[in-house]
């Protein structure tokens, strides 16, 4: 009779064990790993998400915070996870792509180290000024701005963020000096903004900065999409004030762990993408957070973060961006 070697027997016992657990996969709660503070608009719109997936997948979702430097505490806390889809990073361009460009060496490489799931959602940012800046359109700003080199401080949910890159672009493309202020989420850097601290911000849109805007507390200046936003049709984006081809903003997606088994991020993919083209999901995310769904699968999830990490590669290396 023939004998299998150890190692090879070892080999397929794992990998029977593998397959067997990633077809029963979900048997147990999923946490969802919040990179960024409870509070932010990242957080509400991820917890929009967490609720209705909890329903599809049948086991609780439960959401966890694990926030600070530039989103890759979090992002490195998943990428060191076991590879079994139970511990699930909400990630976004800062976490997958540029907040670990900007530090060095990089903790985590973010092509590598964890594997696309699903693309759910894109949000423009919007660019605000304190109450007191006294700049009413993209124009007064830079014109503000050129007369007052380094005197504008603008804050953003951390170095590598995406309103830290769209500040940064704004000042390369516009020939202008800003300072950043580098927070630990959104949420701080708008009370900040609203109480004076600093002067400009360039966020997401949300419900809670059109708010302080409908108060008077902030003025909005532009969108830093190509097109307006429905969820606040009113305000013109930079492109058609003159920053001709001004694009940036947020998007959010689900990696897990690389060697995650291809059947459990299918499943995993599957929930998502389901949840994410649920109507009253849409709706809610539209009117509540001005986000747009955008649901993809592994594969296109996957060629989408690569065209972005060469894009927003670029724009690193042309504004000069550095860890603060």
């Amino acid at each position: 009779m023939n004998k299998i070697p150890l190692l090879a027997m070892t080999a397929m016992l794992c990998g029977s064990a593998m397959a067997a657990s990633a077809q029963s996969y979900p048997s147990r709660p999923v946490r969802v790993i919040n990179p960024n503070p409870p509070g932010g608009p990242a957080d509400l719109m991820g917890r929009e998400v967490a609720t209705r997936l909890s329903d599809v997948l049948g086991q609780p979702v439960v959401v966890e915070y694990k926030p600070g430097a530039g989103a890759t505490i979090g992002a490195l806390y998943v990428a060191q996870s076991q590879p079994d889809g139970y511990t699930v990073l909400q990630s976004t361009n800062a976490s997958l792509i540029t907040a670990p460009m900007l530090i060095n060496p990089p903790p985590y490489d973010g092509l590598k180290d964890l594997m696309p799931v699903a693309l759910a959602m894109s949000v423009p940012n919007v660019i605000a000024v304190n109450a007191k800046v006294p700049v009413r359109n993209i124009a007064e700003l830079v014109a503000y701005a050129k007369a007052n080199p380094g005197k504008l401080t603008y804050g953003s949910n951390g170095n590598g963020s995406g309103p830290h890159l769209t500040g940064a672009l704004f000042a390369t493309m516009t020939g202008t000096q800003l300072t950043h202020v580098p927070y630990k989420g959104a949420a701080p850097a708008m009370t900040d903004q609203v109480g004076g601290q600093i002067d400009l911000t360039f966020l997401n849109i949300s419900t809670v900065l059109l708010g302080y805007v409908k108060a008077g507390k902030l003025r909005a200046l532009a969108l830093t999409s190509l097109q307006r936003s429905p969820a606040a049709p009113d305000i013109p984006t930079a492109d058609e004030q003159g920053i001709r081809g001004f694009d940036m903003g947020s998007w959010t997606g689900y990696t897990v762990a690389s060697r995650t088994p291809a059947a459990t991020i299918a499943t995993l993919s599957n929930a998502i993408v389901k949840v994410m083209n649920m109507p009253q999901l849409r709706d809610t995310l539209l009117q509540q957070h001005g986000a747009l769904t955008r649901p993809m699968g592994p594969d296109e999830f996957g060629r989408f973060v690569r065209s972005e990490h060469e894009r927003l590669g670029k724009i690193i290396k042309e504004s000069g961006s550095k860890s603060e």
